[in-house]
């Protein structure tokens, strides 16, 4: 359960991802076309990935539990104290806006809309720390992918969806980092790693408010997990191989 469940994650987001950012280009990142092509494709992903998994992690049941543990606390104790960071001064904001944007029009650039502010004056400027600007209209500084993955908060449940995303996704995190090092370092390590890592200030801060560190290590941590697996024989490759030595050797 831990070996498939840590690699979910990953392949998901990247079946998701796989599918968004080419919506998101041709102006049709809707809740429809999105559901079904990025649906269908993280599942694929996941099924894909899934049968890649190395054998089973060699972990007792109370080792799988408690990584599960600390990855729903996780999850609930940021969700509580989640950020709502949306006046443009640092990455979240910047992020958390575009995420908004894109979930409603499924589109970039974003026009400058100057009539909501009584029409053009050359005192207003529309690109800022977070927006850089592009004829006639600001586009976000940074990579579009995060923005992708909050979107889906915003329509489940509005800007509160939204801003409640990234402590879904932390624990997720931690959950792929926990299959990580049980694959590294063995089964029991599992929960003191997921534990060691929910609790460190960096995921603490960055895992309640929406910045892209948190889906980047679920990617990182999932690409190393599916390398490990990649390139790790199964247990069952194993035993076949003593299988055939013991067999010559007869």
């Amino acid at each position: 359960m831990l070996a498939v469940g840590s690699a979910v994650p990953a392949l998901a987001l990247a079946g998701w991802l796989t599918a968004a950012l080419p919506l998101l280009l041709v102006g049709r990142f809707a809740p429809v076309f999105a559901l079904l092509t990025g649906v269908p494709l993280a599942v694929l992903a996941c099924w894909a990935g899934a049968r890649q998994v190395s054998a089973p992690i060699e972990a007792r049941a109370w080792h799988v539990v408690a990584v599960f543990a600390v990855a729903i606390g996780s999850g609930v104790f940021n969700a509580l104290l989640h950020a709502e960071q949306l006046i443009v001064r640092r990455d979240p904001a910047t992020y958390a806006l575009s995420a908004a944007w894109v979930a409603e029009h499924g589109s970039l650039p974003i026009p400058y809309q100057d009539a909501a502010f009584g029409g053009p004056d050359p005192a207003l400027l529309f690109d800022s720390v977070g927006f850089y600007d592009f004829e006639g209209a600001v586009v976000p500084q940074f990579v579009a992918g995060p923005s992708l993955i909050y979107a889906v908060g915003h329509w489940a449940g509005g800007v509160t969806g939204l801003l409640l995303t990234p402590a879904v996704l932390g624990s997720l995190a931690v959950l792929t980092v926990a299959g990580a090092a049980a694959r590294l370092i063995g089964g029991r390590w599992a929960p003191l790693a997921a534990l060691a890592f929910a609790i460190s200030l960096p995921i603490l801060y960055t895992s309640r408010t929406t910045f892209s560190e948190i889906p980047s290590l679920i990617m990182i941590f999932g690409g190393l997990i599916l390398f490990v697996d990649a390139t790790t024989p199964s247990r069952a490759a194993r035993g076949g191989r003593r299988v055939v030595a013991s067999t010559n050797r007869i």
